[in-house]
């Protein structure tokens, strides 16, 4: 059994990354892209400064890890090692599918949406129809990815928060 101090910086860690985690799939899916495409050749300039290497896109991967990794651990911990009566039980059953969302969640943006936004951002602004038509199917195929990331990720809060009232 972990000590109080340790589930207490645990469940700090998973709370706050998965927060940020959240809140930053549900603003650039929401706000972010679409201003962007909007904004037509300067947007790609945008788009190029958020994916530089230490970027926006490694921050949030960074939040993704430590949200799993901390949930990952709590949900070891909190199950007794993945006791299957502890899974069973309707709290169980809550976070064990708010961890499944939030898994496909990654591996959808570490696996899809990550090397999408570095190839619009490697693509600079095109000059000729063909890269702007590249551009774009980049930039819609980020903007559906985002989408379905940040809806697996609202589906994983709540699947969470809800598990205590189904236990």
């Amino acid at each position: 059994m972990a000590s109080p101090t340790t589930l207490l910086v645990l469940r700090i860690l998973h709370l706050v990354a998965g927060t940020l985690w959240t809140g930053g799939a549900v603003f650039i899916a929401a706000f972010v892209l679409p201003a962007v495409r909007s904004a037509g050749p300067p947007g790609g300039a945008v788009m190029r400064a958020l994916t530089r290497r230490g970027g926006a896109a490694d921050f949030i991967a960074v939040l993704a890890l430590v949200t799993i990794a901390s949930g990952g651990y709590l949900l070891w911990i909190d199950s007794a090692g993945l006791d299957a009566g502890w899974l069973a039980t309707g709290w169980g059953r809550g976070i064990a599918w708010g961890a499944l969302a939030t898994i496909a969640a990654f591996l959808l943006g570490i696996l899809h949406n990550l090397p999408t936004a570095y190839a619009l951002g490697r693509l600079g602004a095109p000059s000729d129809a063909a890269g702007r038509a590249r551009a774009a199917r980049l930039g819609r195929r980020l903007a559906l990815g985002t989408g379905a990331v940040a809806v697996l990720l609202v589906l994983a809060t709540i699947a969470m928060a809800a598990a205590r009232r189904l236990g």
